[in-house]
């Protein structure tokens, strides 16, 4: 496992413990599982999509939301493009999300639900940085995360994420995880691949 980065692990864990539900969450009361292969195909079609959107390799991307399958399969999509996940906890104040945010630069950030959107409607519009917000569940005249999936699906970019694995060394920044902020503002801390 020497040299190692994160966004190998998926393929790594298909070859060597290939089940049918690698990961379940439940969507509307019903269980949804997500084989090894799916799981491989969703997180890929998530990285392709972001490439898409005009997401690039250090590019920083915020997610807004409790421990829930998508918050995985975003963070492993972000990681396939060198981009860095900055999670955010679902139970701060906005004005924590508009100064973390803001810091970090991000691009794009992932809310869980309509009560975390609600929290950050309009950041984009005070933030240079932010350009898009997109929810997990579904919320009237919100973008959905499936949106950037099936611009994935439709719009691969295969090629273009191999060149960016290719070029991710284990001592670059995997992610940004900010503290409580309880002696201040929050600060960023810098965790690399060989870190994790």
């Amino acid at each position: 496992m020497e040299n190692l980065k994160i966004f190998e692990l998926d393929r790594r864990y298909a070859d060597l413990y290939d089940k049918n539900d690698m990961l379940a969450g439940k969507i509307d009361g019903k269980w949804k599982k997500y084989s090894c292969s799916e799981y491989i195909q969703t997180s890929d079609a998530l990285g392709y999509g972001l490439l898409n959107v005009g997401i690039k390799k250090t590019d920083k991307i915020c997610i807004i939301s409790n421990n829930r399958p998508e918050w995985s399969l975003a963070d492993m999509g972000i990681n396939k493009i060198g981009g860095i996940n900055t999670p955010l906890y679902p139970n701060s104040t906005r004005k924590d999300y508009s100064y973390i945010i803001k810091d970090c630069e991000a691009k794009l950030v992932f809310v869980e639900n309509k009560e975390i959107y609600k929290k950050i409607s309009g950041l984009e519009n005070e933030i240079n940085s932010l350009k898009h917000i997109y929810s997990f569940e579904k919320i009237k005249d919100v973008k959905n995360w499936m949106e950037i999936i099936e611009l994935g699906m439709i719009n691969p970019k295969k090629e273009e994420m191999e060149e960016i694995q290719k070029s991710i060394s284990e001592k670059d920044l995997f992610t940004l995880i900010y503290t409580s902020g309880t002696t201040g503002n929050p600060k960023g801390v810098m965790l690399t691949h060989s870190n994790i």
